[in-house]
């Protein structure tokens, strides 16, 4: 609740937010209200440039506005680390391993823009080396079976459904 809501008063330029629970027939009134005075936890952002990522800024947007992204980002307010370090890191990576060309992404770097895992660079690079290619169905399907979703963090623990769900 606090992250949904911080996001109505803008960083760096507003002193205060505001924010509106809308009607639900769902949830009572005092759920809403014990939500929004419950002590607030401290936030962490998920966001850091992974391949995936950096993929996509080079594919959606131009240089200067993807430095600026990444510098505007919540999470390098809470680092103390530039996290434009990271993304140069990657880029280098990038232009090393022929994902792009100049701001540009090869074939190789779309493909890896469309796989979202945390192995997604490991997978480009298989697929890349040919590693695949002479998998029997069963032998891809157990390849393919190692890459399901799992969470990047543990989960907090305490969970909030309501009463029409418990």
């Amino acid at each position: 609740y606090t992250q949904l809501t911080g996001r109505a008063g803008r960083r760096g330029i507003d002193d205060i937010g505001y924010a509106a629970a809308v009607y639900s027939p769902f949830h009572r009134f005092e759920e809403a209200a014990a939500l929004a005075g419950a002590r607030s936890r401290p936030l962490r952002s998920a966001f850091r440039p992974t391949y995936n990522m950096v993929a996509n800024l080079v594919r959606n947007y131009d240089q200067s506005e993807a430095y600026r992204l990444v510098r505007s980002s919540f999470a390098q307010y809470l680092s103390e680390e530039p996290l434009t370090r990271q993304l140069d890191s990657v880029l280098e990576l990038f232009v090393e391993r022929g994902y792009m060309k100049g701001w540009r992404l090869t074939e190789r770097g779309n493909r890896l823009a469309s796989i979202y895992h945390d192995c997604d660079f490991l997978i480009c690079e298989a697929i890349d080396a040919e590693l695949l290619h002479d998998l029997d169905v069963s032998e891809m399907t157990a390849f393919v079976s190692m890459f399901t979703f799992e969470p990047r963090r543990e989960p907090s623990g305490e969970v909030f459904l309501g009463d029409h769900l418990e």
